[in-house]
Formats: C-alpha cells, sequence, structure tokens
C-alpha cells in the first residue's frame, strides 16, 4: 500500500514532469520558426568572386617577387590534364606558376629556385632531357614526375636510372594483388588496398597492372605493391609513387596517371611537406554531407513503391529514411544539408504535400540541418519549366524561406537556374562526385561558389579512399553527394534503401573517422569558408624555432594545416590549434599575424623553407 504522503508526491512529480515536457514542447514550436533559413544571417560575408586570390603567372622567375614561392610545369599547362591539376594546386595552395612548353626552352635561373618543376615523363625527349634534369636535381631543384617513360627507354638510359633511383627493373610489366600506401604521406594514415573477401573485391579498381621497378638507397616509398609472389622481399615489391635524393635535390616518381586528376593536387602538397622542415598552407576546413534529391513531397512512382517497401514514397522517406539518417549523424556529428525536391514528375495528378514539407522542416532544423534545392527532374519536362513551377509552389507555400544551395548535375545549366526568382539569394552550388580536372571548389556565373562531390558515400572504392586522402591533405575538405533518385526510381535490388542504407552507414561512419578534427558543416557554412580559402593570400618565414605567418585579404578567420616532421607546437599568438594525427597541425587564425613557436622531439635535417 501507499501511504497518502507518498500517493501525494508521486502525483505532484507527475505534474511537474507533464508540465515541464509541454512547457518545452510549446516553447520549442514557438522560439524555432522553421520556415525561414536560419543559416542565412550565420554566414554572412562581404567576399565575392572580385576578391579571389588570381594565380600569377610569369614566364620567368626574374618576373615573380622575390618572396613569391612558385611551381614550373613543363607542357601545356592549359591542356594537359596534370597541368590542369598544377595550375589549381598553384591556385589554392597560392603559388605562382610558370609554365614552359618544353624542357629545351626551360632557362634554370640563378636565385630564386623554384619549389618543384613538374614533369610529363611520358613526353620527355630522353636523348637530351635526361642529362638536363640530372643536371637540375643536382643544383637543388626538386623535380616530380607525372608518369614514367616506357620501362625500356629507361633501360636504355644511364642518366634515368641515377634521376629516377631505380636500381634494377624486373620486368616491364606485372600484375599486382594489392598496393600499400605507407603512413605520414597523406592525411588519413596507412591504408593496404588487397581485398581479403569477395564483399572487398567490389572495391578494387586500382591498374595492377605496373612496371616492375625496384628502387635503391637513398630513396623512400609512399605507394607501394604487393605481388602474388610472398617471397619477394618487402624493398624489392614494386615502387608505385617514390621520392629519390639527388644531391640537394628531392625527384618524387609517381608510376601510374595519379596526377591526372584533381585529387592529385593532395598528392603535389604531401610532396611539398617531405621536401622541406615544415610546410604550412590554407585549407577550406569544411566536410559536408549532402543528400541530393530528398526528400519529395508528391507521392509518386507508386506502384514500384507499394512492392519494394509496401509503403508510399513520402512515408518511405520520413518515417525510414530520415531516421537512418539521423543515426549516421549521430554517430559522425555531422551536419546535413538536404537538396529538396517538392516533385519528380511534372504530368500526373499527384502533387506535393504542403504540410509533409513543413513537418520536414521542423525535422531538419531540430538536427541543425539545412535545405536546398535540387534542379534534378523524372520528367521530360525542360529544367526552365520544372523551376518556374517550383517556384510557384515555393512561393506559395514557404514565402519565409531562403534557399541559398542548389543541386545540380549539369554544369551548363547554371545560368538557367539562376533567373529563378526563387533562387535569388542562392550562394552555392553542389554538384554530383567525378573525378576529373575541374576545381573542387571554384566560383561561377553570377558569384555563387561551385563545390564539386569529393565522394558519392554509397559507393568507395580504393581510388575514392585515395581521392578522399588527397582532398583532405590538400584542402581540409569533404563532400560527400548522396544522390537518392535511384531510391525513389529503384531499377535493381542494389538500389534498395537497405542495401543503399548500409552502404553509407558503413562508409561514412569509417573511412571519415580520421578526419573529425576538421569542421562539419551545411553548404551554406561551407560557403562561407571557401569564400575565405579563395580570397586570402599569404607569406611565412621561419627564423630557428619561430614560424611567422602573414595572412592577406583576411576576413575573421583563415585556416591552415602545418605540417611538420617530428615537431610540435609550443606556444602560438594570433590563431589557435588542433591536432590531426602526427606531426599535423589544424591552425586557426584569428588574426591576419599569427606567430608560432616550434619545439623539437627529434632532429631532422630538412631544407629549410625560407
Amino acid at each position: 500500500m501507499i501511504s497518502r504522503r507518498n500517493y501525494i508526491v508521486i502525483s505532484i512529480m507527475f505534474l511537474i514532469l507533464f508540465f515541464m515536457f509541454q512547457f518545452s514542447v510549446v516553447m520549442k514550436e514557438h522560439l524555432n520558426d522553421y520556415t525561414t533559413n536560419k543559416y542565412e544571417a550565420a554566414i554572412n560575408t562581404g567576399l565575392t568572386e572580385d576578391n579571389v586570390y588570381t594565380l600569377i603567372t610569369a614566364e620567368n622567375a626574374e618576373e615573380l617577387p622575390a618572396d613569391r614561392n612558385y611551381a614550373v610545369y613543363i607542357g601545356d599547362a592549359d591542356k594537359d590534364a596534370t597541368g590542369q591539376v598544377v595550375t589549381w594546386w598553384c591556385t589554392y595552395a597560392k603559388k605562382a606558376l610558370i609554365n614552359i612548353s618544353s624542357l629545351e626552352e626551360y632557362s634554370i635561373p640563378d636565385t630564386h629556385l623554384p619549389e618543384a618543376v613538374v614533369v610529363e615523363g611520358s613526353t620527355l625527349n630522353l636523348e637530351t632531357d635526361g642529362e638536363k634534369l640530372l643536371s637540375m636535381a643536382e643544383q637543388g631543384i626538386n623535380l616530380i614526375f607525372s608518369g614514367l617513360p616506357d620501362s625500356d627507354d629507361i633501360l636504355n638510359h644511364q642518366e634515368l636510372w641515377e634521376l629516377f633511383g631505380i636500381r634494377e627493373i624486373r620486368r616491364k610489366s606485372i600484375q599486382l594483388i594489392g598496393m600499400h600506401l605507407f603512413e605520414g604521406f597523406l592525411l588519413g594514415g596507412e591504408a593496404i588496398y588487397q581485398p581479403e573477401n569477395k564483399e572487398e573485391e567490389r572495391r578494387q579498381d586500382l591498374n595492377l597492372e605496373v612496371p616492375w621497378f625496384v628502387t635503391g638507397e637513398g630513396t623512400k616509398t609512399y605507394l607501394m605493391g604487393f605481388l602474388e609472389d610472398d617471397s619477394v622481399k618487402d624493398e624489392e615489391l614494386p615502387a608505385i609513387i617514390w621520392r629519390n635524393s639527388v644531391k640537394q635535390g628531392k625527384v618524387f616518381c609517381v608510376n601510374g596517371d595519379y596526377l591526372c586528376n584533381i585529387s592529385g593536387i593532395g598528392l603535389l602538397q604531401a610532396m611539398m611537406a617531405e621536401i622541406y622542415s615544415y610546410e604550412i598552407y590554407p585549407v577550406i576546413n569544411a566536410q559536408n554531407l549532402v543528400v541530393a534529391n530528398y526528400p519529395g513531397f508528391a507521392n509518386e512512382n507508386q506502384e514500384e513503391m507499394r512492392k519494394r517497401y509496401s509503403q508510399s514514397q513520402t512515408s518511405l522517406f520520413l518515417e525510414v529514411i530520415w531516421p537512418d539518417l539521423v543515426s549516421v549523424l549521430l554517430r559522425t556529428n555531422n551536419q546535413l544539408t538536404c537538396m529538396i525536391t517538392p516533385q519528380f514528375e511534372y504530368y500526373d495528378e499527384n502533387e506535393p504535400d504542403v504540410e509533409k514539407i513543413k513537418y520536414f522542416l521542423r525535422l531538419l532544423q531540430e538536427e541543425y540541418g539545412e535545405a536546398g534545392l535540387s534542379a534534378e527532374t523524372m520528367s521530360r519536362t525542360t529544367l526552365v519549366n520544372k523551376l518556374q513551377k517550383d517556384d510557384k509552389f515555393w512561393n506559395e507555400a514557404l514565402p519565409g524561406y531562403s534557399f541559398l544551395s542548389l543541386y545540380l548535375t549539369d554544369e551548363t545549366k547554371i545560368r538557367q537556374t539562376l533567373a529563378t526568382e526563387h533562387l535569388s539569394k542562392l550562394r552555392t552550388i553542389a554538384m554530383n562526385y567525378e573525378k576529373n580536372t575541374k576545381p573542387t571548389v571554384s566560383y561561377t556565373h553570377g558569384g555563387v561558389t561551385l563545390q564539386r562531390g569529393t565522394s558519392s558515400g554509397s559507393e568507395y572504392t580504393y581510388s575514392d579512399d585515395i581521392y578522399t586522402k588527397c582532398m583532405e591533405t590538400a584542402l581540409g575538405y569533404s563532400n560527400i553527394v548522396m544522390d537518392l533518385t535511384s531510391v525513389s526510381y529503384p531499377e535493381s535490388d542494389d538500389d534498395s534503401w537497405e542495401r543503399v542504407s548500409k552502404n553509407i552507414s558503413a562508409n561514412v561512419c569509417t573511412y571519415w573517422k580520421p578526419f573529425e578534427t576538421f569542421a562539419m558543416t551545411t553548404l551554406s557554412e561551407s560557403d562561407q569558408k571557401v569564400r575565405r580559402f579563395l580570397a586570402l593570400d599569404y607569406s611565412s618565414t621561419r627564423e630557428d624555432n619561430l614560424i611567422d605567418l602573414k595572412i592577406a585579404n583576411f576576413e575573421k578567420e583563415a585556416w591552415f594545416l602545418l605540417r611538420t616532421h617530428d615537431e610540435s607546437i609550443k606556444e602560438i599568438n594570433g590563431a589557435s590549434y588542433e591536432k590531426v594525427e602526427k606531426n599535423v597541425y589544424l591552425i586557426n587564425a584569428f588574426s591576419s599575424h599569427v606567430e608560432i613557436e616550434m619545439k623539437k622531439n627529434e632532429l631532422y635535417y630538412y631544407e629549410e623553407k625560407g
């Protein structure tokens, strides 16, 4: 029996709990306006395309400022895939670029040497270029070879053996069973690219047929091949990416096409960190998770939805997919940007449900997410017609909501989208993931930024892993763009949400874990960081243990990566910092002048960066 006193106490407690619960719900409804985009005011920046850092180019070093670091590309930087990658690397890292059509035309400067000369190895004139390149390395010029000459040509030119650090050419071509990426080169740590089961075999998409180069003393291997013959010693395994030392110069060899898409900017930046005692360079510091074409608010493709999911499309979006996405957010601390579409089809009787839109926006805001728009459709209607109909719908359903981001798969249609009334405040466009030489972040028409995907999220191959590591190394940036159109209109069992969800959860919660130090952002927050990154310029010098960093075109804050060789930060002024991994620090500059005092853990002999 419960005494009267205890009964009264328990009753009062229940009343208090009931009141608190009801009060919190009422207050949340009252204080949160789900029909406005809270990020509109939070991401204010005065930086536009007019403020962007413009790549400095010149015909020779004498035309450049004496304190400007620069690279040289031998070839056609506008047409060559490697040349385009080098151009964007210099743009992002704020270096100058000298482009020389052929090595024969390159005159070695007496002073102000380049940080690196990048050469397309397959285009070398072996009768004349070998000796000149060897002489350049001996004078202290760092060389980077994108691809190597044919193994027979190397075999017949002794100066190339010495230049590349090749001790032996075992075979002209051999089939690998996997590769080993060593720790300390790219951010994200060591990786073994060798399938251990049938599930892993789906991830293997690397080129495993390579020449078998055995490197000699004085070389350092960063990416190495595995052979089926496990009796071969480690030092004799095929080298894929390595570095050779030739007197004062460093020679980097890339045995493959790894510098032929935009992820090559990460390899180039990692090479710079291997040359000098320290390397400091600007990064974006943004990790985006974008779900495109989700959700829709009209019950479409009903027959397939009932057959596959036993429920409507809108129920699938809100009752099944949404909880799974929230689970990923809770495990990773990501922030979500949903690129929504009112409907996928425009020639049927199904119209979007306004109440479901408002309900979803409340769910999204409670998870600190943001809504953007998708320009994609499953109808044969034109983009202009779709946007016009959507525009009319949004003006009626959400007149106060400012859509700041857009998902688009066809870059040629950007101008059409910008003419839409409801996109008048558009600040950034997200695009799907493609491996090409196009810039990862840039400005497009009308001063809008373009943020390309760096991963699809649902598929993650070995080359995707290298791509991700390169993007994080060069830019501290990731843009996972997951297009769920195939879930709404599945063509096979692989498109079912059950399988897609399993892949997304496994990939996003695993392969981005090493990069949790970087900021988790919505697309609008990332846009602000991109604008600041594209605008800034900087210079750094070092005297003894003090690094002096000066930032131009600075707005409120800037982000840098500092890479060292077994040194750590003792004290920092004008900024704060976090450790990303061993010998890598994320610097948050809140002043245009930053001083970093370093302390040595062990003594290493590297060339000081002036």
